[in-house]
């Protein structure tokens, strides 16, 4: 079989093996690739080439450079679909490869170089750890190689890609000679393989970190000129990526090395409004990426360029969608429809960086920070991009934060900061009340803690009762997903694991998330936050919900208890009346969580306990002397409910008759 597929892969000859014109070879070259994959997913890649050498072996051993480079093409495929099992033996396909970057014949070089970039990708950090003094020479060797311009290129994106995932200690004695081709490229190359050096420089500016210092003032020029032609010839593309490459160098060198080197950028950025390029233009969006880039260099030295880059970001955020339901013609549709998608890309990369941009600059925004707020805060409910909501809810807090800052540096009137609290946090409960997304869901409340934290009262007690009540639905629909439910499918199967996975990590995140913000909450809102507790009947949930939702909501229980004591009972007397009642439910899992609850209230519900204390030590009672109490299985609660009894005995002692105390009462603990 393995003999087979390579012979298919095999399929090329001196014409068609870069470019692949020849449809029928096409074909069966695509079928072979295809199938490798499926093949060395099913069984595995390390089992392919433990086991199975000798096809490979034949291959690479092979006088035919067709051969070779199927063997080649074969290992790079194998590592994309086996990744996980070959990082521990990276060697069995990174050696081979090794061997053939200096083939004889160029097409097989070009693949060895491609095989370079498949796996710096997926077998990273193993191969950059174990290989980089052979690969990093080898890419340097082959980008020098100006007979051949594809290799040249496909060196460059293999060398950016591996130096991505590369230390500095690991780039430090190769920077000298990468760095000269490498600058050589973008003096000599075309197009494509100047575009590729700028990305690769970038990248090495960014892991070789300080040590990219030194190489600072050499490259400088190079780039600058690249950039003053590009724009000259109306490149976009080579434009952009040139920008690109500079502000990610400066983000890694400091403001105080390059601050003089921003103006001709700033000029260029600012003589190139965004709304005056075409949809496609690539400068579009790394214009946008560039400004963010220049205030995250520059920090409060931004200031001066705001009224250029704030802008045009804020344009690119309003961006609305075509409407393509009732367009017909075919290439008409597709053409709208990959406008939609760059309006989409767009629309995201600016809210992302609108959110930066507040977070760096803080109370230095605070003129524009009202337009961001009305920009971002409609985009929590815009539901044909999920990283459009999650740039804006993201941003909610860095909003409030900025406005804050500003009030306490400047001594602003307080109205701004509370007409944004009052917006943001109202719209941050409905969003979360609308969303389907689950991991979204969590970045939203993380954000609402946050917002809360730095607000006064600003929720009514309807939003306190859709908030409330909508954690609870949350918590009651992941219950209801039946944990390893065999579906018949595999897919469905595939499905509802993911989903379990989110569900459970969510779980973790919405615990720490109901300890943080409903003590806040409760300090904020005082008896305004109580009262939701009758109005929305939390504790009712607690006999319905499977344990999670169980502990989760006492747990909010006991919190606000601890923190308001009769206060918050007040409020909720009908539902320990439940709480008794729940003491004989068949679950000791909830057996124990009730009693706990019990103790609570007894600790901290003063008055408004002590008309109960006679129901309490009944139901008490019934779970101690109950003939399973003493069963492993019920041990724990049996232990809560004694704990919770000596609670009613120390703080209730007023309203105990002796004869009502179960025998149990020796065994208690304080």
């Amino acid at each position: 079989m393995l003999s087979q597929l390579l012979c298919m892969i095999a399929t090329v000859n001196e014409n068609t093996a870069l470019d692949n014109r020849d449809q029928e070879q096409c074909i069966l070259l695509d079928q072979g690739m295809k199938s490798m994959a499926r093949f060395s997913r099913a069984l595995g890649g390390r089992f392919l080439l433990e086991g199975f050498p000798q096809p490979f072996e034949s291959c690479f051993n092979s006088e035919e450079w067709q051969r070779r480079r199927a063997a080649v093409s074969s290992l790079s495929i194998i590592s994309k679909n086996c990744s996980k099992t070959l990082k521990s033996k990276v060697d069995l396909v990174a050696d081979p490869i090794m061997k053939m970057v200096d083939d004889m014949h160029h097409h097989v070089r070009w693949g060895a170089m491609y095989a370079v970039e498949e796996l710096s990708k997926y077998l990273h950090p193993e191969l950059q750890n174990h290989y980089h003094q052979k690969v990093l020479p080898a890419l340097t060797k082959a980008m020098d190689d100006f007979s051949d311009s594809k290799i040249q290129v496909q060196a460059a994106m293999a060398t950016y890609h591996f130096v991505e995932k590369c230390t500095s200690n690991m780039l430090e004695p190769y920077l000298d000679e990468i760095i000269s081709k490498l600058l050589r490229c973008l003096q000599k190359g075309k197009q494509l393989l100047k575009q590729w050096a700028l990305s690769a420089l970038a990248a090495i500016a960014k892991s070789s970190q300080d040590r990219f210092l030194e190489y600072y003032r050499t490259v400088m020029p190079y780039l600058n000129f690249v950039m003053t032609k590009a724009r000259g010839e109306s490149n976009g593309l080579l434009l952009s990526e040139t920008i690109s490459c500079m502000t990610t160098i400066w983000t890694v060198i400091g403001k105080d090395k390059f601050s003089d080197d921003t103006q001709q950028v700033v000029q260029v950025l600012a003589s190139t409004p965004i709304s005056n390029l075409d949809i496609h233009d690539p400068m579009r969006i790394q214009g946008l990426k560039a400004w963010g880039r220049l205030c995250k260099c520059l920090g409060h030295k931004f200031q001066p360029y705001m009224d250029v880059a704030i802008p045009c970001l804020l344009q690119s955020a309003r961006l609305t969608l075509p409407d393509v339901a009732n367009i017909e013609e075919s290439d008409e549709r597709n053409r709208m429809i990959q406008i939609k998608t760059e309006i989409l890309e767009e629309k995201a990369t600016a809210c992302v960086l609108l959110r930066d941009c507040v977070a760096e600059l803080k109370e230095g925004i605070d003129l524009w920070i009202d337009e961001v707020a009305e920009t971002l805060v409609p985009l929590l409910n815009f539901y044909q991009h999920a990283e459009v909501r999650i740039a804006a809810a993201l941003a909610m807090p860095e909003i409030l934060k900025s406005s804050k800052a500003a009030i306490d540096k400047r001594l602003l009137q307080k109205s701004p900061f509370e007409k944004l609290c009052s917006d943001i946090i109202p719209a941050l409960v409905e969003a979360l009340v609308k969303e389907e997304v689950i991991k979204i869901s969590a970045v939203m409340l993380d954000s609402l803690e946050d917002c809360l934290e730095l607000s006064g009262r600003v929720l009514n007690i309807d939003q306190i009762k859709r908030f409330l009540s909508m954690i609870m639905d949350i918590l009651d629909t992941s219950i209801l997903i039946p944990e390893g439910n065999e579906a018949s499918e595999q897919g469905e199967k595939v499905r509802k694991k993911v989903s379990l996975c989110l569900l459970e990590d969510f779980h973790e995140n919405l615990q720490g998330f109901l300890v943080a913000i409903l003590r806040p909450a409760f300090i904020t809102y005082g008896t305004y936050a109580g009262k939701s507790y009758h109005q929305i009947s939390i504790l009712p949930f607690l006999h319905e919900l499977s344990l999670l939702s169980y502990c989760l909501s006492t747990g909010y229980g006991e919190e606000g208890a601890e923190e308001f004591q009769e206060e918050a009972l007040k409020f909720c007397e009908s539902e320990l009346l439940l709480l008794f009642k729940a003491c004989n439910d068949d679950e000791p899992e909830v057996q124990e969580v009730v009693a706990h609850g019990i103790g609570v209230a007894a600790a901290f519900g003063g008055s408004i306990f002590k008309p109960l204390v006679g129901e309490a030590v009944s139901a008490l009672n019934a779970n101690i002397s109950d003939p399973m109490a003493m069963h492993r299985d019920y041990i724990m609660a049996h232990d809560t409910a004694v704990t919770a009894l000596g609670k009613i005995c120390l703080f209730h002692e007023d309203r105990i008759n002796a004869s009502e105390v179960h025998c149990y009462s020796c065994f208690l603990y304080f």
